[in-house]
């Protein structure tokens, strides 16, 4: 069973995100609405996997991702994002984001995590 950690201030508008993650016996999640209770979750729960919103609310989902990385240089994350191509690279670089997901994920996003994570060798 993977450990997924949901950082989003955002749970109404994920809402069917949410719901298939959940619902996959594959799958052990939690929510965190807050850059700061995602840094906190991560150490109560070692998630496998991090799925990090674009804006936290506290901060930016980049700036979560940095601090993950400098708390767990090992940690795996996937980052909601409508920058455009380049510059999400350009922003993104050195970070080891994971998988990338549009802003607004849906149900065929939440299968193509599900099946990545199925496939990985995280946790």
């Amino acid at each position: 069973m993977k450990r997924v950690l949901l950082a989003s201030p955002r749970r109404n508008d994920l809402q069917r995100f949410v719901e298939i993650l959940q619902g996959s016996a594959a799958v052990e999640m939690t929510v965190a609405d807050s850059g700061e209770d995602a840094l906190a979750g991560v150490i109560r729960k070692s998630p496998d996997l991090v799925v990090v919103d674009d804006d936290m609310g506290d901060m930016t989902g980049l700036a979560l991702v940095r601090r993950l990385v400098e708390a767990d240089a090992f940690i795996q994350t996937a980052l909601m994002s409508d920058l455009a191509e380049n510059e999400y690279h350009h922003r993104s670089e050195g970070l080891g984001v994971w998988m990338r997901l549009p802003i607004l994920p849906g149900e065929k996003d939440a299968q193509k995590l599900l099946a990545a994570l199925h496939d990985s060798a995280l946790g």
